[in-house]
């Protein structure tokens, strides 16, 4: 598909009327529906303080996930694809918004591994400076063990310093 200028900026207004944190339920249900069509089985959201900073972080969940169903990978989460499909939406959006803040999605349970469902964590930080910024990534590598298994936070970091 051709995108001309008017469309993405159509889209781009769109955004900018995105409430952060009190929309984030509707944009990841409507991502992972256009992602994987169908709806999420569940979502939930909370905000934490880390290091001083207002951390916010959302989990969301698929009991019948499209992305594995029928797959058997024991010690082996498959569902990568849509959860950097939302990471880049997150990426997309502040960007548009000029938000300073990084939110990172990463499947931390999936059917395909064993688990009883695919459930996906959202950790949304402030982003001031890069050292603040690794500051927080290695304490949710503290706070929520193993969350980076799959993905490690300096892929992210390598992408993101590439599009800013």
């Amino acid at each position: 598909m051709i995108w001309d200028i008017e469309v993405v900026q159509s889209l781009a207004k769109e955004v900018k009327r995105i409430k952060p944190f009190k929309e984030t339920r509707l944009m990841i249900n409507l991502a992972w529906y256009f992602f994987s069509g169908k709806f999420l089985s569940g979502f939930e959201d909370w905000w934490e303080k880390w290091l001083g900073k207002d951390i916010y972080l959302a989990k969301f969940w698929d009991d019948d996930c499209p992305w594995c169903r029928g797959l058997e990978l024991p010690e082996k989460r498959v569902c990568s694809y849509p959860a950097g499909g939302c990471e880049g939406a997150y990426w997309a959006a502040y960007l548009i918004m000029d938000q300073k803040r990084m939110g990172l999605v990463r499947e931390t349970a999936c059917k395909a591994s064993g688990d009883d469902r695919c459930e996906f964590l959202v950790i949304d930080l402030p982003y001031e400076n890069d050292e603040e910024l690794e500051s927080l990534l290695k304490e949710a590598s503290r706070r929520i063990p193993g969350v980076f298994r799959d993905v490690p936070y300096e892929v992210s970091l390598k992408l993101l310093r590439g599009i800013i």
